[in-house]
């Protein structure tokens, strides 16, 4: 159950949801990839793929009247439509739904895509506070782009839909709501189904493929993974099988016992004189958390790979002594997914390091997501060195990408190469949350070719970046372009939390013109510099802004000069929060005065904690006597002295 903040008073509230979950089959591609590989014929071939199995969840919300449980469609089965009424927090509605893949070929997801009341949930149009929706696989993973659905097989997705137990009461609905909530998911037939079997070629293994591991029980107790180019099976294997495509013996696995922990084994993949690799191998080596090496993994040829995404997901999650080096012959020329690709790579080893090798070649990737993600996290030593072939130059997305990347370092250092181009990247939510969070040494280069010109999403980028540095300091640069941002929810929050000497420059582009969320933006940022100021300069547009709860909270608390220029645009006309807006803000500076002259606070219906901490010393100037009074009435328990809400110019 998801928890928000708790109230003493407990709330009901009725509102009605209608929701549709359907499938849309990509036909035209499907046409066309037959066209051009010339393997089928379209009146041969066997396109079905549908839903199955659904099952209601112990504990959901009975229906009430004029509801509909969920069914599946009996005359267009990719379909799944239900209404439910939703009566007090804490109740929901899920269940679980196969998707059945019975054609003749492999299928991709190519497209997923969530709406309210038919228009697309982004951060612009959010969720309500008071709902939680999600439509997963069973085991919670996100349904994504590329992510393969093999012929015969099925996957399990899980439709939840809650109402929150415990939130605040100015996000609950005044009256009875009635939202219609869509997921869609568009199947193609799959690039990866015209496979080259005249060479030795793994299958796809995939996430939990019992074809890899033969016996569910090997997959946890995998000490090592060992490829080699010459199949030679000992007497000792406790047992062996075929993971080729050709399934004719020319690419086999074996298992021995581990020679130095006999509840451990030792994975053995052999190619009948040479090895590649599928060119769908996401998922490759995910979650062997036990693993303490791969070796030789240059025998196996990636020449062919497309798709990379998760390939090393939670790798040597466990070992303490987990290192990864791809070698001289790890070529990745063709792959163009790379999402969660390294993400908790080496969790857990103090010693983790990770070397790319010659042939990491990134010029035709365009999904970098979580990439390094928690890579090498309890690594007390781990730096992460981009060299000068990682080109990013058709990525489009890089959320998360570095989030906790080297976390545990005292020394981590990231260099992003001379191409690490940004250009055509549209979100770069949580890029750099908690990167090197524990160096003390930590600074951050954006490079030369940091263009930033069709970012619409910074939400988290900068969160906790460098917190423990005592000298972290953030140069955005001249290409740092924000003018098609929307959302910069805690952009800054604890950015150089612990660097006594934190200086924020944002450049010369940061425009914040198109911006509606500035939630927690600089929350915290600078929280222990001494000599922290903070000027918004002259393009700090807020005129489309409606949130700015927490958005200076704890800024520069430990300064004792901290000042706070708002800029010439700073704009509230249209903002509605601004709960804990100056909370702890300058804390340590007994003289700290606000200029909130050009302030307007006519929509502001969300203000707690507005002026808490603040200090009978400290002064607030205000346009006019309507204004002072405002700040009068809503200035909460804090010390701030009414004498101290001043008309500028009195």
């Amino acid at each position: 159950m998801r928890k928000r903040k708790r109230q003493k008073k407990k709330y009901f509230v009725q509102f009605l949801i209608i929701l549709i979950i359907f499938i849309s089959l990509g036909f035209a591609l499907l046409r066309a990839d037959l066209k051009i590989v010339g393997i089928y014929k379209v009146n041969q071939a066997n396109w079905d793929i549908h839903f199955d199995n659904l099952q209601v969840t112990e504990g959901s919300v009975s229906l009430s009247e004029g509801d509909s449980a969920a069914t599946i469609n009996p005359t267009a089965t990719t379909s799944v439509n239900y209404s439910i009424t939703l009566k007090k927090p804490g109740q929901y509605y899920e269940f679980t739904v196969d998707v059945v893949n019975n054609s003749s070929f492999d299928a991709n997801v190519e497209t997923v895509t969530s709406t309210l009341n038919g228009v697309e949930i982004t951060s612009e149009n959010p969720l309500p506070n008071y709902l939680y929706y999600s439509v997963s696989y069973e085991d919670g993973a996100k349904i994504r782009e590329r992510q393969l659905l093999a012929k015969n097989t099925r996957d399990t997705y899980k439709v939840r839909i809650e109402f929150y137990e415990d939130i605040n009461q100015n996000d609950l609905p005044a009256s009875l709501q009635t939202l219609s909530l869509s997921f869609q998911v568009t199947y193609v037939q799959s690039d990866y189904d015209i496979v080259d079997k005249s060479v030795p070629t793994l299958l796809f293994l995939g996430q939990l493929s019992a074809s890899y591991f033969k016996q569910p029980a090997y997959k946890e107790k995998i000490k090592t993974i060992n490829f080699g180019k010459k199949i030679n099976i000992p007497d000792d294997a406790i047992e062996s099988w075929d993971i080729g495509v050709n399934q004719n013996g020319d690419v086999m696995a074996y298992i021995t016992q581990n020679e130095d922990d006999n509840t451990m084994y030792d994975l053995y993949i052999q190619g009948d004189g040479c090895l590649y690799a599928n060119a769908n191998s996401e998922f490759l080596f995910a979650n062997l958390k036990g693993v303490d090496s791969i070796n030789n993994i240059d025998i196996l040829n990636t020449s062919k790979v497309i798709d990379m995404n998760n390939m090393f997901y939670n790798t040597g999650y466990n070992s303490t002594i987990f290192t990864l080096n791809l070698g001289d012959k790890f070529d990745t020329s063709k792959v163009t997914n790379m999402n969660n690709m390294f993400d908790g790579t080496g969790y857990s080893s103090t010693v983790f390091t990770l070397d790319l090798g010659d042939y990491f070649d990134t010029s035709k990737v365009s999904y970098m997501n979580s990439m390094f993600d928690g890579t090498g996290y309890n690594s007390t030593n781990f730096t992460l060195d981009l060299d000068d072939k990682f080109d990013t130059s058709k990525v489009k997305d890089m959320s998360f990408m570095f989030s906790d990347t080297g976390y545990s370092s005292t020394n981590f250092t990231l260099d992003l190469g001379d191409k690490f181009d940004t250009s055509q990247v549209t979100s770069m939510f949580g890029m750099f949350r908690s990167t090197g969070y524990s160096s003390t040494n930590f600074t951050l280069d954006l490079g030369d070719k940091f263009d930033t010109s069709q970012v619409t999403i910074m939400a988290d980028m900068f969160r906790s970046t460098g917190y423990s540095s005592t000298n972290f300091t953030l140069d955005l640069g001249d290409k740092f372009d924000t003018s098609q941002v929307t959302n910069m929810s805690s952009m800054f929050i604890s950015t150089g939390y612990s660097s006594t000497n934190f200086t924020l420059d944002l450049g010369d582009k940061f425009d914040t013109s198109q911006v509606t969320s500035m939630t927690d933006m600089f929350r915290s940022t600078g929280y222990s510099s001494t000599n922290f100021t903070l000027d918004l300069g002259d393009k700090f547009d807020t005129s489309q802004v409606t949130s700015m709860s927490s958005m200076f909270r704890s800024t520069g608390y430990s300064s004792t000069n901290f000042t706070l220029d708002f800029g010439d645009k700073f704009d509230t006309s249209k903002v509605t929060n601004m709960s804990s807006l100056f909370d702890g803000v300058g804390f340590a500076n007994p003289n700290l005065e606000l200029d909130l002259s050009t302030f307007n606070f006519d929509l502001v219906n969300q203000y707690s904690d507005m002026f808490k901490t603040m200090r009978t010393t400290n002064k607030i100037w205000v346009k006019n006597a309507s204004d002072q009074t405002w700040i009068i009435n809503h200035k909460g328990s804090g010390e701030l002295s009414t004498s101290n809400v001043l008309i500028k110019g009195t």
